[in-house]
């Protein structure tokens, strides 16, 4: 996983120093739970000031995605370079931020997921399809109060998914502000160790993703 550190370093020189970073990569369609994220980051505001929110996402304007004027909350900064930049400067906010937060209601592989392992950040997830393939409550931050729905993709596809409250989300997000060093080095130790789990796997599907 190539890091552009250089990139790194000026992003992150970019963002307040005093407070510690959550990022988030990915799309604004609507599985990915955006709009739960935004609610819980209000939530959050109201207890403690001491973050900024950090999206990693696009601009599309298409229906089933989440407009990024929604993304509205306090402590909030909104990035729309998704897909324009390369990995190593991908890999260089992940490195530089000090959490990664993924509110997906569903995944397929969940690539954020193992990336953020390997790169040795904590995590904040929740227990849904595909997440769970690869995140558990030991080397993440989980939101397990879930409960099985569905969600309609384009009238043509539906997607099963693991709904959640806004508010356990933000529990979970709290939770790992608050967390102590050694029980962020056992969450990182542990996502370390699922990592060599999935290292083959990974290897074929960013080739897959580089064709």
């Amino acid at each position: 996983m190539p890091i552009n550190l250089t990139y790194g370093y000026k992003w992150r020189s970019r963002l307040p120093k005093n407070k510690r970073i959550l990022l988030y990569v990915g799309s604004q369609i609507e599985r990915k739970g955006l709009p739960k994220l935004n609610e819980a980051i209000k939530i959050l505001s109201k207890r403690r000031n001491d973050f900024i929110m950090v999206y990693h996402t696009d601009n599309v304007k298409n229906p089933y995605h989440t407009p990024i004027e929604k993304l509205d909350a306090p402590n909030t900064v909104v990035e729309t370079d998704f897909g324009r930049i390369g990995l190593p400067e991908v890999y260089a906010k992940m490195y530089f931020s000090d959490f990664i937060v993924h509110p997906a209601l569903t995944e397929g592989f969940g690539l954020p997921i193992l990336e953020a392992l390997a790169l040795g950040k904590p995590l904040v997830c929740v227990n849904a399809y595909g997440v769970n393939e690869i995140a558990n409550p030991k080397n993440s931050f989980m939101v397990t109060e879930v409960k099985p729905s569905t969600l309609k993709f384009w009238n043509t596809v539906t997607f099963k998914i693991m709904d959640y409250s806004p508010e356990a989300l933000a529990d979970k997000i709290d939770e790992a502000l608050s967390s102590t060093k050694e029980e962020l080095e056992a969450k990182i130790t542990a996502g370390l160790e699922t990592t060599q789990k999935f290292k083959n796997t990974y290897q074929k599907f960013t080739k897959f993703l580089e064709k």
